[in-house]
Order: C-alpha cells, then sequence, then structure tokens
C-alpha cells in the first residue's frame, strides 16, 4: 500500500543519509551506484549523485533524468571516476 512505500522511501534515505556521514561527507557529496530503478529514485531522494548500471531494466526517461549517469557496466563507471 502507499504508506508502507512512503515508509519504506524515507527509512532508504534515512539510512543514506547515515551512511554518508559515517563516512565523514553528505549525502550530495556522495556517488550511489545502483541497478535497479528503486534504488536510483531513493538515492536521488536521498540527494546522492545516482549512478545506474541496469542489470534487469533498462532506466525509462523518468529514471535518467535522475542520474548522474548512466552506464553499461562498472567498467565504464570505473573509466568515469578515473577522468
Amino acid at each position: 500500500d502507499k504508506m508502507s512505500k512512503d515508509i519504506q522511501k524515507k527509512v532508504r534515505i534515512w539510512d543514506a543519509d547515515v551512511a554518508c556521514r559515517k563516512m565523514g561527507t553528505l549525502p550530495e557529496h556522495a556517488y550511489a551506484i545502483e541497478d535497479s530503478p528503486n534504488g536510483i529514485r531513493a538515492a536521488a531522494a536521498a540527494g546522492m549523485q545516482p549512478i545506474m548500471v541496469p542489470d534487469l531494466v533498462e532506466p525509462d526517461e523518468e529514471i535518467k533524468r535522475l542520474c548522474l549517469l548512466v552506464c553499461r557496466d562498472l567498467t565504464e563507471v570505473m573509466r568515469f571516476f578515473n577522468q
């Protein structure tokens, strides 16, 4: 139901914030590498910079707008960070 999904979303945002602070950074300075649309949505809602490496579901236009980058594989992600 909608209430359950709203609670789950808030928990993911809170988890991302706590994880970033434990690493000594803020969510807006962190990258989130995700393979699912819901992971991308959660990372963007938390203020992180989402990078998608699609697994089973290709990103639609909504997800592409939320992403900093969409990569074919993790090698492409590494190339981005090594620039």
